[in-house]
Protein backbone atom coordinates (compact mmCIF):
# COMPACT_ATOMS: atom_id res chain seq x y z
CA UNK A 1 0.00 0.00 0.00
CA UNK A 2 2.84 2.42 0.86
CA UNK A 3 4.56 1.64 -2.44
CA UNK A 4 1.39 2.36 -4.42
CA UNK A 5 0.88 5.66 -2.56
CA UNK A 6 4.53 6.58 -3.16
CA UNK A 7 4.29 5.79 -6.87
CA UNK A 8 1.09 7.83 -7.24
CA UNK A 9 2.76 10.78 -5.50
CA UNK A 10 5.78 10.51 -7.78
CA UNK A 11 3.67 10.36 -10.94
CA UNK A 12 1.66 13.37 -9.74
CA UNK A 13 4.91 15.31 -9.18
CA UNK A 14 6.11 14.34 -12.63
CA UNK A 15 2.88 15.59 -14.20
CA UNK A 16 2.97 18.87 -12.27
CA UNK A 17 6.62 19.46 -13.19
CA UNK A 18 6.04 18.89 -16.88
CA UNK A 19 2.73 20.70 -17.22
CA UNK A 20 3.89 23.70 -15.20
CA UNK A 21 5.95 24.92 -18.11
CA UNK A 22 3.10 24.47 -20.60
CA UNK A 23 0.52 26.74 -19.00
CA UNK A 24 -0.60 29.84 -20.85
CA UNK A 25 0.55 28.78 -24.30
CA UNK A 26 -1.62 28.45 -27.37
CA UNK A 27 -1.95 24.99 -28.92
CA UNK A 28 0.23 24.44 -31.98
CA UNK A 29 1.59 21.49 -33.87
CA UNK A 30 5.11 20.39 -33.06
CA UNK A 31 7.92 18.83 -35.10
CA UNK A 32 9.00 16.73 -32.09
CA UNK A 33 9.67 13.08 -32.86
CA UNK A 34 9.46 10.36 -30.21
CA UNK A 35 12.17 7.76 -29.71
CA UNK A 36 11.89 3.99 -29.80
CA UNK A 37 12.80 1.06 -27.57
CA UNK A 38 14.47 -2.00 -29.09
CA UNK A 39 15.50 -4.86 -26.78
CA UNK A 40 16.21 -2.57 -23.84
CA UNK A 41 17.96 0.14 -25.86
CA UNK A 42 16.30 3.54 -26.21
CA UNK A 43 17.15 5.63 -29.26
CA UNK A 44 15.83 8.97 -30.40
CA UNK A 45 17.73 10.24 -33.45
CA UNK A 46 15.71 13.50 -33.46
CA UNK A 47 17.03 14.50 -30.02
CA UNK A 48 20.29 12.54 -30.53
CA UNK A 49 19.91 10.42 -27.37
CA UNK A 50 20.54 6.71 -26.80
CA UNK A 51 21.11 4.48 -23.77
CA UNK A 52 20.75 0.94 -22.43
CA UNK A 53 17.97 0.45 -19.87
CA UNK A 54 19.79 -0.03 -16.55
CA UNK A 55 19.62 -3.46 -14.91
CA UNK A 56 16.67 -3.69 -12.54
CA UNK A 57 14.71 -0.96 -14.37
CA UNK A 58 11.47 -1.19 -16.31
CA UNK A 59 9.81 1.04 -18.89
CA UNK A 60 6.78 2.48 -17.08
CA UNK A 61 5.50 4.56 -20.00
CA UNK A 62 6.53 4.87 -23.61
CA UNK A 63 5.96 7.82 -25.93
CA UNK A 64 2.75 9.76 -25.39
CA UNK A 65 1.91 13.16 -26.76
CA UNK A 66 -0.42 16.09 -26.33
CA UNK A 67 -0.27 19.32 -28.32
CA UNK A 68 3.22 20.84 -27.97
CA UNK A 69 4.54 18.07 -25.74
CA UNK A 70 5.94 14.56 -26.18
CA UNK A 71 6.68 12.48 -23.09
CA UNK A 72 9.24 10.10 -24.56
CA UNK A 73 9.52 7.69 -21.63
CA UNK A 74 9.39 7.11 -17.92
CA UNK A 75 11.56 4.38 -16.44
CA UNK A 76 11.70 3.16 -12.85
CA UNK A 77 13.65 0.62 -10.86
CA UNK A 78 11.92 -2.49 -9.54
CA UNK A 79 10.74 -0.89 -6.28
CA UNK A 80 9.82 2.43 -7.98
CA UNK A 81 12.14 4.40 -5.73
CA UNK A 82 14.12 5.80 -8.69
CA UNK A 83 12.23 7.35 -11.58
CA UNK A 84 13.65 9.01 -14.70
CA UNK A 85 11.58 10.59 -17.46
CA UNK A 86 12.30 12.45 -20.68
CA UNK A 87 9.91 14.99 -22.16
CA UNK A 88 10.11 17.48 -25.01
CA UNK A 89 8.08 20.69 -24.92
CA UNK A 90 7.57 22.92 -27.95
CA UNK A 91 8.38 26.48 -26.85
CA UNK A 92 8.02 28.11 -30.27
CA UNK A 93 5.04 30.22 -29.22
CA UNK A 94 3.42 31.73 -26.17
CA UNK A 95 5.03 33.06 -23.01
CA UNK A 96 8.03 30.74 -23.05
CA UNK A 97 9.17 31.20 -26.68
CA UNK A 98 12.22 33.26 -25.65
CA UNK A 99 13.03 31.27 -22.50
CA UNK A 100 16.45 29.86 -21.85
CA UNK A 101 16.69 26.55 -19.99
CA UNK A 102 17.26 28.51 -16.76
CA UNK A 103 14.20 30.73 -17.40
CA UNK A 104 12.07 27.65 -17.94
CA UNK A 105 13.28 26.00 -14.73
CA UNK A 106 12.66 29.22 -12.77
CA UNK A 107 9.05 29.24 -14.02
CA UNK A 108 8.63 25.61 -12.94
CA UNK A 109 10.24 26.41 -9.56
CA UNK A 110 7.73 29.21 -8.91
CA UNK A 111 4.81 26.93 -9.66
CA UNK A 112 6.14 23.99 -7.63
CA UNK A 113 6.72 26.26 -4.64
CA UNK A 114 3.00 27.07 -4.54
CA UNK A 115 1.95 23.51 -3.57
CA UNK A 116 0.85 23.75 0.10
CA UNK A 117 0.94 19.96 0.68
CA UNK A 118 4.69 19.61 0.22
CA UNK A 119 7.66 21.35 1.72
CA UNK A 120 10.36 21.95 -0.88
CA UNK A 121 13.87 23.28 -0.68
CA UNK A 122 15.36 24.48 -3.93
CA UNK A 123 19.10 24.69 -4.44
CA UNK A 124 19.84 28.39 -4.78
CA UNK A 125 21.85 28.26 -8.00
CA UNK A 126 21.43 26.05 -11.02
CA UNK A 127 24.16 23.56 -11.76
CA UNK A 128 25.04 22.27 -15.20
CA UNK A 129 25.57 18.76 -16.51
CA UNK A 130 26.50 17.38 -19.91
CA UNK A 131 24.12 14.71 -21.18
CA UNK A 132 24.67 13.20 -24.64
CA UNK A 133 27.02 16.05 -25.56
CA UNK A 134 24.62 18.85 -24.58
CA UNK A 135 24.82 21.20 -21.61
CA UNK A 136 21.75 21.04 -19.33
CA UNK A 137 20.74 23.46 -16.59
CA UNK A 138 19.99 21.47 -13.43
CA UNK A 139 17.42 22.45 -10.80
CA UNK A 140 17.85 20.38 -7.64
CA UNK A 141 14.91 20.10 -5.25
CA UNK A 142 14.46 18.33 -1.93
CA UNK A 143 10.91 17.72 -0.78
CA UNK A 144 8.73 15.76 1.59
CA UNK A 145 5.01 15.47 2.12
CA UNK A 146 3.88 17.51 5.10
CA UNK A 147 2.18 14.41 6.56
CA UNK A 148 5.51 12.47 6.52
CA UNK A 149 8.49 14.83 7.00
CA UNK A 150 10.97 11.95 7.44
CA UNK A 151 10.45 10.64 3.89
CA UNK A 152 12.85 12.96 2.03
CA UNK A 153 12.84 12.69 -1.75
CA UNK A 154 15.12 14.41 -4.25
CA UNK A 155 13.69 15.72 -7.51
CA UNK A 156 16.01 17.14 -10.15
CA UNK A 157 14.98 18.82 -13.38
CA UNK A 158 17.45 18.97 -16.28
CA UNK A 159 16.62 21.39 -19.11
CA UNK A 160 18.27 22.10 -22.45
CA UNK A 161 16.92 24.40 -25.15
CA UNK A 162 17.13 22.66 -28.55
CA UNK A 163 15.91 25.02 -31.28
CA UNK A 164 12.23 25.60 -30.39
CA UNK A 165 12.07 22.69 -27.97
CA UNK A 166 12.89 22.32 -24.31
CA UNK A 167 14.38 18.89 -23.61
CA UNK A 168 13.59 17.94 -20.02
CA UNK A 169 14.86 15.07 -17.93
CA UNK A 170 13.18 14.66 -14.55
CA UNK A 171 14.61 12.40 -11.86
CA UNK A 172 12.97 11.47 -8.56
CA UNK A 173 14.92 9.36 -6.06
CA UNK A 174 15.93 8.87 -2.42
CA UNK A 175 19.06 10.58 -1.14
CA UNK A 176 21.21 7.43 -1.25
CA UNK A 177 20.61 6.99 -5.02
CA UNK A 178 22.11 10.34 -6.11
CA UNK A 179 25.39 8.87 -7.38
CA UNK A 180 23.56 6.20 -9.39
CA UNK A 181 21.19 8.74 -10.99
CA UNK A 182 23.99 11.10 -11.99
CA UNK A 183 26.11 8.25 -13.31
CA UNK A 184 23.18 6.99 -15.39
CA UNK A 185 22.51 10.43 -16.92
CA UNK A 186 26.20 10.88 -17.70
CA UNK A 187 26.19 7.49 -19.48
CA UNK A 188 23.55 8.59 -22.00
CA UNK A 189 25.20 8.92 -25.39
CA UNK A 190 24.59 10.68 -28.69
CA UNK A 191 22.50 8.55 -31.04
CA UNK A 192 24.37 9.44 -34.23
Amino acid sequence: MKLRKYMMTVLLLLTVFLISGCLGRPVATSPIVAGKWNEGIFTNTWSNITFQLPAGFNVVTQATSVPQQVSDFTIANDDNSIIVSLTYIDVSSGDSRDYSAEDYLNMVKEQLAQNPNRTRTFQENFESMTIAGREYAVMRTTFFNNDNPTNVILQDGYAHRFHNTMILFLTIYPEDAKDFVESFLESIEQAQ
